[in-house]
């Protein structure tokens, strides 16, 4: 019996405070989703277009007003994510595997 394959989600953790507050963050979130889900930060700590299409990023995470949405979905948390900012983020990521 062939078990049924779900795509895993690509989301993409930007912070006004820099990578490593990037990569706090995305730690925190890690914690609290589901699998098949795929968490990426930049060392440049930019977006662009065409590294967005080249990861698949499905949604962006950040704690700063975007310019430019790049067509993704993207979700607005604090620099410093509360649980219930975390709960809310694993709530849109359960939606969106199902």
């Amino acid at each position: 019996m062939e078990m049924e394959r779900r795509n895993a989600l690509n989301i993409f953790v930007i912070s006004t405070l820099g990578y490593y507050h990037s990569l706090l963050i995305a730690d925190l979130i890690k914690l609290s989703v589901p699998p098949l889900i795929h968490i990426f930060t930049s060392p440049e700590n930019t977006l662009n277009e065409l590294t967005m299409d080249q990861l698949g990023i499905d949604m962006i995470v950040t704690d700063t007003e975007l310019p430019i949405q790049f067509g993704r979905s993207t979700l607005l948390i604090s620099s410093f994510p509360t649980k219930k900012e975390l709960d809310n983020l694993h709530s849109r990521l359960v939606d969106m595997t199902n």
